[in-house]
């Protein structure tokens, strides 16, 4: 069990995603910077996988990536539900396409891990 003060410290640590968690973060921010930079970099962290043949890192990466986009996906909606603007609209939109195609890679990969892992 941890202590109070562990708890305080992990908060501390991740306040900022805490903050964009419950839509309290400014919407520019989440989206620009965690929502598009960020999920970037982690795909093509993902892509180097796929050049550089590593099954088991993949395979943690696709889950580290399906968690992160569901993540992304609630902070966007949560910020842009703060501001009443075309913006939000057009934020929460490009999130869902982000999230339908990272859903769609990560299906299919799966598939073609369980072939490699299973040897069919």
């Amino acid at each position: 069990m941890k202590s109070d003060k562990e708890r305080r410290k992990l908060a501390r640590l991740f306040s900022a995603e805490i903050e964009m968690w419950h839509g309290k973060a400014p919407l520019g921010r989440v989206f620009w910077g965690h929502g598009v930079v960020l999920s970037n970099f982690l795909l093509g962290f993902y892509g180097a996988t796929i050049y550089f043949p590593q099954p088991l890192a993949e395979q943690f990466l696709l889950i580290g990536l399906g968690l992160y986009t569901l993540w992304i996906l609630v902070a966007i909606w949560r910020s842009a539900a703060r501001v009443n603007t075309i913006l939000s609209l057009l934020a929460r939109m490009l999130t869902v396409a982000w999230a339908a195609n990272i859903t769609m890679i990560l299906l299919f990969r799966e598939m073609e891990l369980m072939m490699l892992f299973f040897g069919r």
